[in-house]
């Protein structure tokens, strides 16, 4: 019998499992990591799991949301703050968001796998009914005339054996490109996934076995394939086969599904991307909004603040829940962030349920504002928009007077 257990990401979760299946989450969260971007400290995983005193086993997801199964164990992940919200971010990141009045109606965790693998294999068909892109793939293969280049070493080997193959190096124009094995690797996922019903496992093979040519994902694809303006209908597809294999732990070999299948949801780089371009259009009558990157002198380091405004402020994007007093981390990389781009603004935006009035916060010639999103499960995600929206405008007012 199937045991589900639900868990807030980030927060640990005492759940009451096996030995076995706890070495298992472990194990599967080390394997996640190593196809992600959060595999990047000395602690690469994005599921802790470890045993507890009491015989249970303490689980938290690091940074993500989504659904896990190991065994008879399901685990659901859910946001930070409320899903409708979380969302309704992610509606302003990625266009199909916007097409799919599904999403006002996905509440759980489990849900959202089922929403972008419908998703996916939906664009993914459209692509396939509008035609491959096809490009030039270096092949290698012995054949009975020269064609490219020759490889005379393994040529001479062929003849000492007694074949009069000729091992030749070209470029055959066909759909095996980066893009389409990208593809076809995250349609597969989706196929295998024991998470989702039939009919969109169905769909997403059927989809990759109607791409001819195209072979398996290799170690350098999900580098190479990027959209140019010749493929730019890949956009939408790509971007989501992005969110399957990451999700899914598929890409340079990582068997994770002979662990356990699971789908998890990288939250804060699409949260930071979606509120920055809430931010830059709120105000793009008024300055430029862009993500920023400092290269320091004397020093293999450089300071990425999330909004950069104009030459005259600096922001950063912090995907947590007010707790009513700063985080001293945070305050100390804001401030870094001021001190080197020799300003005087700083902002912080993140998340409240019931946002306050917080007075500016000065350290040095450094004036410090909060402005959070009101992430309150009452309150419409639209609402919650218009009122972030007003107070970032009544901010840059007060930096730009």
């Amino acid at each position: 019998m199937l045991r589900t257990y639900c868990l807030t990401e980030s927060q640990a979760t005492e759940i009451d499992v096996s030995d076995d299946v706890g070495r298992r989450l472990a194990q599967l969260g080390r394997r996640l990591a190593a196809t992600t971007r959060s595999g990047d400290d000395d602690d690469a995983t994005v599921i802790r799991c470890r045993p507890s005193l009491n015989g249970a086993w303490s689980v938290t997801v690091r940074e993500a949301i989504g659904i896990v199964q190991v065994g008879d164990v399901r685990l659901l992940c859910e946001p930070k703050i409320p899903m409708p919200h979380l969302l309704h971010l992610f509606r302003r990141q990625m266009g199909v968001f916007k097409a799919d009045s599904s999403i006002a109606r996905t509440s759980t965790a489990d849900e959202l796998w089922s929403l972008v693998a419908g998703w996916f294999v939906k664009s993914l068909e459209e692509l396939i009914r509008s035609g491959l892109a096809m490009d030039y793939a270096p092949v290698t293969g012995d054949l009975s005339v020269v064609r490219g280049r020759l490889d005379p070493r393994v040529s001479a080997g062929n003849l000492l054996r007694g074949s009069t193959a000729m091992t030749c190096h070209f470029e055959e124009y066909s759909a095996n490109a980066p893009l389409n094995r990208v593809l076809k690797a995250s349609a597969l996922a989706v196929a295998r996934s024991g998470l989702l019903d039939r009919e969109v496992r169905r769909r997403a093979f059927r989809a990759a076995s109607h791409m001819d040519g195209v072979q398996d994902l290799e170690p350098l694809d999900l580098h190479a394939a990027q959209v140019e303006r010749h493929t730019g209908r890949y956009q939408q597809p790509i971007e989501l086969a992005r969110i399957v294999l990451d999700g899914t732990g598929v890409g340079l070999g990582a068997s994770a599904s002979l662990i356990g299948h699971s789908f998890l949801l990288r939250t804060p780089e699409l949260v930071e991307s979606a509120i920055r371009s809430l931010v830059a259009e709120t105000l793009a009558d008024l300055v430029a909004v862009r993500k920023g990157r400092l290269v320091l002198n004397g020093a293999a380091e450089s300071l990425n603040p999330d909004l950069v405004f104009g030459t005259q402020a600096v922001g950063d994007v912090k995907y947590k829940l007010w707790k009513g007093s700063w985080h001293r981390p945070d305050l100390y990389q804001i401030v870094t962030f001021a001190t080197g781009y020799q300003v005087n603004h700083a902002l912080k935006v993140g998340f409240a349920e019931h946002p306050e009035p917080v007075e500016p916060l000065e350290v040095g010639a450094v004036r410090l504002r909060l402005c959070d999103w009101q992430a309150d499960p009452t309150v419409a995600p639209q609402d919650a928009e218009d009122d972030f929206v007003d107070r970032i405008r009544k901010w840059w007012s007060e930096v730009a007077c």
